[in-house]
């Protein structure tokens, strides 16, 4: 499990998932959306799944419904306690680690 976010990063990185959702009119709960999955620059998933973007009392996340074979390689639930995200023309940006611990970028564009 990656280590709690300093108050300013998860501060950040509820403000980027607030303009995500605030960015169009379906992106509160769940939708659909363009995932893509980077691992060292390099695209290793890219497709139209449902997500789930929510803002909660004390956290705000992101929830990722992959397909079969993904779940087994990739968390469903990134968190702004956990994870630093970044919202920029468009694009939600979250980067974190697999489940085998390698560094990934994943994006989510809103179609």
């Amino acid at each position: 499990m990656s280590k709690k976010l300093s108050f300013e990063e998860f501060a950040d990185s509820q403000n980027a998932i607030r303009e995500y959702i605030h960015s169009g009119a379906g992106h509160w709960g769940t939708h659909k959306a363009e995932v893509t999955v980077l691992r060292d620059g390099k695209t290793v998933f890219k497709n139209t799944v449902s997500i789930v973007s929510l803002i909660e009392t004390n956290e705000s996340f992101v929830e990722i419904v992959w397909p079969e074979k993904e779940e087994k390689e990739y968390y469903a639930k990134y968190s702004n306690n956990y994870q630093n995200f970044k919202y920029d023309d468009g694009v939600l940006e979250i980067r974190c680690q697999d489940r085998e611990g390698n560094n990934i970028t994943i994006q989510i564009e809103s179609l």
